[in-house]
């Protein structure tokens, strides 16, 4: 039996098999691009040669300044989402776990985007 083939959508309203889908999984978990962990799970730095250039420059107060707007992200996450299951917020997708995402492409912004 030949292996599944990768699901390529040519009508927009086609949907992959059940054997297509497995495929795209296994191929991502086989081949996908190695871990970067840049963090041990205590918090220690872990030097990466590809990496290290980006936080060469960050100074203490930088890293304090970063801190301080993921607390303010997580604080006015929690507050949404309590809000919406109170009903008083119609809709509300949480981030939590996710601030880093937010903050890094909010502090990413150049003052014109």
């Amino acid at each position: 039996m030949d292996e599944p083939q990768a699901w390529i959508p040519t009508d927009p309203r086609s949907r992959p098999s059940h054997d297509q889908v497995v495929a795209g999984l296994k191929g991502v978990d086989e081949g996908g691009p190695e871990l970067v962990q840049l963090l041990t799970p205590e918090g220690e730095r872990v030097p990466d040669e590809r990496f290290d250039r980006y936080a060469a420059d960050i100074t203490a107060e930088d890293l304090q300044s970063l801190y301080r707007d993921l607390v303010l992200v997580r604080r006015a996450d929690r507050e949404g989402n309590s809000l919406q299951r109170q009903g008083e917020l119609g809709l509300w997708v949480p981030l939590l776990g996710q601030e880093a995402a937010q903050v890094g492409a909010g502090r990413a912004l150049a003052p014109e985007d």
